[in-house]
């Protein structure tokens, strides 16, 4: 029987030193010690998933931290039972022992109450303990997550074909990078936006993944929020951003990696180094409240009639999509930006 020998006490040693003092006696008739060839009745493996000797509890390993220690104890907060042992984690809560998903230990598997435990991620897959280590990563959350084998009950995750974890694209948006143009005031709010990522090899840029609502853009025309791609493979696409008064901006061929990626529209191909490219004004004709309703990607008759109604309104707060260089007002500036761009139409 193999495992970590571990000191017996109490009846135990009322077995134990008859039978060392027979072995001592016989050592003396034949001139030879012999040290450590005691029977493995008398001493308990620990590790080996049978109850014996002192064992309180022996789950088949020597590790702790999974509610029976590495010298067969019952840890606390725990509970265990049977051969091998299983043992459950304490909830105050409900006063029962149960199995916890997500803290990386397999809790009462020879039951089927855990199959696997990972422990817990944020949505980029990164590991956690707590909700802090996810600040500004997805959901912000640091919670059990499937996707990689191990479902979020502790699961093991199956196909038809037996286990097989399904494929995991760690992809996301981490930072979007667009400058408008003839920016002049302290705020952005007409540069909320929304992006698409479409088929590189379609003339008709096939749309695969589409915003669903507007993001903010700060006053370095900069939006930092997460954005999880869970429907993509890793690849190349062209990818398209709309702002709430200006002209749509496209990145051809960007290959999207695992983990985050920057879009940087400041540059004809995405790169980290901020370039000369902006996003042009004028489109300030629909509501402009939600993606379908920005305009129709032509600066036009329709743009300049509704920015000459709008000379001259006060706008400190730089609300007014009319207000295109967010300044306090709408005036001549504004209107020589739309007229400098008149006719031009967004990429395609």
């Amino acid at each position: 029987m193999s495992g970590q020998f571990k000191k017996i006490t109490g009846v135990g040693l009322a077995i134990v030193l008859p039978l060392l003092a027979v072995l001592l006696l016989s050592s003396v008739y034949t001139g030879v010690v012999q040290v450590g060839q005691f029977s493995d009745s008398v001493y308990a493996a620990c590790g080996d998933g049978a109850l014996d000797g002192a064992d309180v509890c022996d789950d088949g390993n020597l590790t702790s931290g999974d509610g029976c220690s590495d010298v067969c104890a019952v840890e606390a907060g725990y509970a265990c039972d049977g051969e091998p042992s299983s043992c459950l984690n304490y909830s105050p809560r409900t006063g029962v022992y149960v199995a916890i998903c997500g803290n990386g230990v397999v809790e009462g598997n020879l039951e089927g109450v855990e199959q696997c435990d990972d422990g817990k991620h944020c949505v980029n897959r990164d590991v956690c303990t707590a909700d802090i280590d996810c600040f500004g990563i997805g959901d912000n959350l640091c919670i059990p997550r499937g996707g990689d084998g191990c479902d979020v009950n502790c699961q093991i995750e199956q196909s038809s074909g037996g286990f097989e974890p399904p494929p995991v694209q760690n992809i996301f948006i981490s930072k979007i990078t667009a400058h408008p143009e003839q920016r002049s005031g302290n705020n952005n709010y007409d540069t909320s936006a929304y992006f698409k990522i479409m088929n590189p090899d379609n003339q008709n840029h096939q749309v695969l993944y589409s915003q669903s609502s507007l993001v903010d853009l700060d006053n370095l025309g900069v939006n930092s929020s997460t954005t999880q791609l869970f429907s993509l493979d890793e690849g190349n696409y062209d990818i398209s951003l709309k702002a709430k008064s200006h002209l749509t901006l496209i990145l051809d061929n960007v290959h999207l990696y695992p983990g985050g990626n920057l879009l940087n529209f400041t540059n004809e191909i995405s790169s980290p180094t901020i370039g000369s490219v902006v996003l042009l004004a004028g489109d300030i004709d629909g509501l402009g409240t939600s993606p379908s309703s920005l305009g129709d990607d032509v600066i036009n008759a329709v743009d300049l009639s509704i920015l000459l109604s709008a000379i001259g309104i006060s706008d400190p707060l730089g609300s007014n999509r009319a207000n295109l260089n967010q300044d306090t007002t709408v005036d001549q500036l504004d209107l020589n930006i739309l007229l400098g761009n008149l006719d031009k139409e967004g990429q395609k």
